[in-house]
């Protein structure tokens, strides 16, 4: 071996081990593009306003529910940020759902169709495909219209809930109150899953394949758009209202009066001024006689203590309230 060859085996000899492993680690590596860094920082920066906004629009749900129209809504942090991330999540799995199902239910119907064809010979008339995106449009603009008015409908009705009697919240919200499993809020869950995919699968079909015209295609974009923002907030919305049936803290404090024993005052919520209160007025028979919020403020109340815990939409058992009201008797002023 010759002088120039044991030199050149040395140089390869002596190169550093981390130069070798960088080479090889980052020999098929491609680092992203500007243009790629801030498209994934903008997505994510939507992403992460749109998750707070549907914490907040969860927020007023419960605060409209119970009517804490004299509390301000709390300052804007991470908790709304990650409740409406859990919404976000929620309304995914429950559209990849419906999805599912319908991808399960459109095979079988074609297989059956393809058996019925080779006997019937039976065949979708040609003007019938060649106008199939009016049918996807009518689907869509009826998917809207069925499932916004039956949120607002909902809205209206959740919209002081604690202070109206069952005749005026309607039957879906009293099978929320009464339902101890939480399946009706579930099934009201899936079916509005359903009909955000179907309305944002069949707009995605009218914008890539149904309209032609760069005109129309922005238009119902921003339809589209604007019906699927509509279907996330009103699903947090009615999320905060439902999450209101619970059980709340029944409690006295220094501001009772003694001689009055006959009313139950549950903790609704607060702010850095005021305690908001739900004061339950008994009659003679332990029957609830009248409730209202009762707000106040923070510099009158030098102690508050918590009796226990109960529902405040069911409070039909009158054993329990007569020991309330025992309890209350007792606390030191």
């Amino acid at each position: 071996m010759s002088e120039e060859d044991l030199r050149s085996v040395a140089v390869v000899e002596t190169e550093p081990d981390s130069a070798l492993i960088s080479r090889s680690a980052f020999a098929g590596l491609r680092l992203p593009s500007a243009v790629h860094a801030i498209a994934w920082s903008t997505g994510a920066a939507a992403i992460t306003w749109l998750a707070t906004c549907l914490g907040q629009a969860y927020v007023a749900g419960k605060y409209s529910a119970l009517a804490l129209d004299g509390l301000s809504l709390p300052a804007i942090d991470q908790a709304h940020t990650y409740v409406g991330i859990e919404i976000l999540l929620r309304s995914a799995v429950d559209a990849l759902l419906a999805v599912i199902v319908g991808r399960a239910v459109y095979l079988i119907l074609r297989w059956v169709a393809r058996r019925v064809n080779r006997r019937l010979h039976f065949a979708v008339p040609t003007f019938v495909r060649q106008r199939l995106w009016w049918v996807a449009l009518v689907l869509v603009l009826a998917d809207g219209a069925v499932f916004f008015s039956g949120m607002s409908e909902l809205k209206k009705q959740g919209d002081g809930i604690l202070l109206k009697s069952a005749s005026e919240v309607g039957s879906t919200w009293t099978q929320v109150i009464f339902d101890t499993d939480t399946e009706t809020v579930a099934n009201l869950e899936i079916v509005y899953g359903a009909g955000l995919a179907v309305f944002v699968g069949l707009s995605w079909w009218l914008i890539s394949k149904g309209f032609r015209r760069p005109w129309s295609k922005i238009a119902f974009s921003l339809y589209a758009l604007t019906g699927t923002l509509s279907f996330l907030f009103g699903s947090a919305y009615l999320r905060g209202i439902a999450d209101t049936v619970h059980d709340f803290p029944v409690v006295a404090f220094s501001g009772m009066s003694t001689s009055d024993h006959g009313y139950i005052l549950f903790l609704l919520g607060e702010d850095d001024k005021t305690f908001a209160l739900l004061d339950l007025r008994l009659d003679d028979k332990m029957q609830v006689d009248t409730k209202y919020v009762l707000y106040v403020p923070r510099a009158e109340v030098k102690w508050m203590t918590v009796i226990r815990y109960m529902p405040i939409y069911r409070m039909a058992d009158i054993n329990d309230l007569m020991r309330l009201t025992e309890q209350l008797g007792h606390v030191p002023q």
